[in-house]
């Protein structure tokens, strides 16, 4: 069986040869996301978004490219209706910045409805995302009719500019800490006041029931709020804000699966594999007798505070109806948003100036940075230290320690270990923080050397709040023979049945 090399990292030392290659068979599926954007075509703005729909399709490896059948119906349906689109997006919506556009890397076929994707892409989550017109057959065929919007709002439906939260007991409706109305999210806050007020332009409203289907808390991503205050029945909501993008499809992802599927109690159900929800629940006494989920028609979100770290406190109503026009209760809620702050890491590493033995080589020394950020997504970053023998004849201090730094900028927030890779000839002695949120745990190692004393150590940085400072102290416990060291990190795309 021949595979295919996506990525190969060299890192070279005297010490080893360290390869990390990852692979896909030719037989094997790869899973492609199709997100479907349907935008307000009276508007004529395509970023207004009044309709969505998704699926997952299989590609097959072939002749160094994944080939996958996006578009079902080529002959009804036209996935070109935009310039620029069909767009192959990698890490679609990632908050940490790692979304990248490959669209120019990849042919789609708008006669046959196929694209192709380079193979190098396999292990990468890949999104498809076209953008069409609510007039479109597309719109008429993925959207459920209980789901297309109402442009004009029903007559009678009000949207007043203060909340009608109940100012007397805001504790029915506060915000549980991470959960889906406490969110992190990528881009600038400081332009939004307590007092603003922004209209939803496009909302899906799951009716959430404890008793008859729990599974749709988890599917929504609202599990937190199961049961909350005692209700049985709430309400997953996911929205846009057109005039604040910063609002827009914000929450816990959705569970993956179809966009559309049945509940256990029998009514529709949605659950959009790549929408975010958020939780809510009614303000008004209107009774629901309808069966499936309200419809939403209009809805606003205020803003009730706004803190000096950016974070904005936010009152969200929905003003719905049943299917057909029917009466229904709104819906409202409270919801946080901070936003996602970039810290640094700096990593200092001290040794001796009287242990640098020219015949011995350059002190090199290696460490993997590895964690999760609060948006859950795994970060793992290799750095390196080398002392050259004029950094050394520059930097000596006078108690004969020398210090050299690494630092990691733009690290998203989250927790994050720090491990000093073992090199020949040095061993680690201490850590120390310069900083509150490193905690260190220290292990002494049974084995000395002529009055050196190794330490393993367990070292965390907690970067939610702040930067971090560390520095790791190396003897040298090793002085025989000769050596040398050098370091090089190449990246390019090899195939592995090129390796002989």
């Amino acid at each position: 069986m021949k595979h295919i090399g996506k990525l190969l990292v060299l890192t070279v030392l005297l010490a080893g040869i360290f390869a990390i290659v990852n692979s896909v068979p030719a037989d094997q599926g790869v899973s492609i996301h199709t997100y479907f954007n349907f935008y307000d075509s009276s508007s004529g703005d395509i970023n207004r978004t009044i309709g969505l729909s998704s699926m997952e399709v299989t590609g097959t490896v072939a002749n160094d490219f994944i080939e996958a059948q996006i578009n079902p119906s080529p002959e009804l349906f036209d996935f070109q209706q935009v310039d620029g689109f069909p767009q192959v997006l990698l890490n679609y919506g990632d908050v940490s910045g790692r979304e990248r556009d490959i669209t120019q890397e990849c042919t789609y076929s708008p006669e046959t409805g196929r694209i192709q994707i380079p193979i190098s892409y396999a292990n990468e989550y890949i999104t498809v995302k076209c953008i069409l017109s609510d007039q479109s057959a597309e719109y008429q065929y993925m959207v459920p009719d209980e789901y297309k919007v109402t442009k004009n709002s029903i007559p009678g439906i009000s949207t007043p500019d203060t909340p009608r939260s109940p100012a007397s007991d805001t504790s029915e409706f506060e915000v549980l800490p991470h959960s889906s109305n406490d969110v992190t999210v990528s881009g600038q806050a400081g332009q939004y006041k307590a007092g603003d007020v922004f209209l939803v332009t496009n909302a899906y409203v799951q009716t959430l029931n404890q008793r008859e289907d729990p599974n749709l808390y988890h599917l929504t991503g609202t599990a937190d709020y199961m049961g909350y205050k005692g209700e049985s029945i709430g309400y997953a909501i996911s929205f846009d804000c057109a005039d604040a993008p910063l609002f827009s499809n914000i929450g816990h992802l959705g569970g993956q699966g179809s966009s559309l599927f049945p509940a256990s109690n029998g009514t529709a159900s949605i659950a959009f594999s790549d929408r975010n929800w958020m939780y809510a629940r009614c303000i008004t006494t209107d009774s629901n007798y309808f069966d499936g989920n309200p419809k939403f028609q209009s809805g606003k979100i205020h803003i009730t505070n706004a803190a000096s770290d950016g974070t904005l406190t936010c009152w969200i109503e929905l003003y719905l109806t049943g299917p057909n026009g029917e009466n229904a209760q709104d819906v409202g809620m409270y919801f946080k948003i901070h936003p996602l702050a970039l810290h640094s890491l700096t990593i200092n590493k001290t040794i001796y100036e009287d242990e640098y033995y020219p015949s011995h080589g350059t002190p090199t020394f290696l460490f993997k940075i590895h964690g999760q950020d609060l948006e859950g997504t795994t970060h793992t970053w290799h750095r390196c230290i080398s002392f050259t023998k004029s950094y050394i004849l520059g930097h000596t201090a006078e108690n004969g320690t020398i210090t050299k730094s690494t630092v990691l900028s733009d690290l998203p927030r989250g927790t994050y270990t720090i491990s000093e890779i073992p090199v020949s000839r040095y061993t680690l002695t201490n850590v120390t923080a310069q900083t509150d949120n490193i905690s260190i745990n220290i292990s002494q190692k049974e084995k000395s050397y002529e009055g050196i004393t190794p330490v393993s150590a367990v070292v965390l940085a907690d970067l939610k709040e702040k930067d971090g400072e560390v520095t790791f102290f190396n003897q040298k416990i090793t002085w025989d023979k000769f050596s040398h060291t050098h370091g090089i990190v190449n990246t390019f795309p090899l195939k592995i049945s090129d390796i002989s």
